[in-house]
């Protein structure tokens, strides 16, 4: 789970899917494009808000445009994240 530098969404992950909810009422506001499986995912917020970063099973994290969903993602080794949020 994280919150949105803004404070109005809350991005809970899931093994196939990552929800954005908003903060205030806990409704989903967007489910986001099926995920890959992964048994331990996890998401974070870039410190402007634009991007959601989420860890893949292969070391690498998956960084997504949420603002705008038809963005293609990027796939990022993790090594090379350090510092994203």
């Amino acid at each position: 789970m994280s919150v949105s530098p803004d404070g109005r969404l809350i991005a809970v992950a899931a093994r196939t899917s990552i929800s954005l909810l908003d903060a205030q009422t806990g409704h989903l506001q967007r489910q986001l494009p099926p995920q890959p499986e992964v048994d331990d995912r996890r998401v974070v917020f870039s410190p402007d808000g634009q991007w959601l970063a989420s860890t893949q099973d292969d070391r690498t994290l998956q960084m997504i445009q949420f603002a705008n969903p038809l963005t293609p993602t990027t796939m990022v080794p993790a090594e090379d994240s350090i510092g994203f949020a």
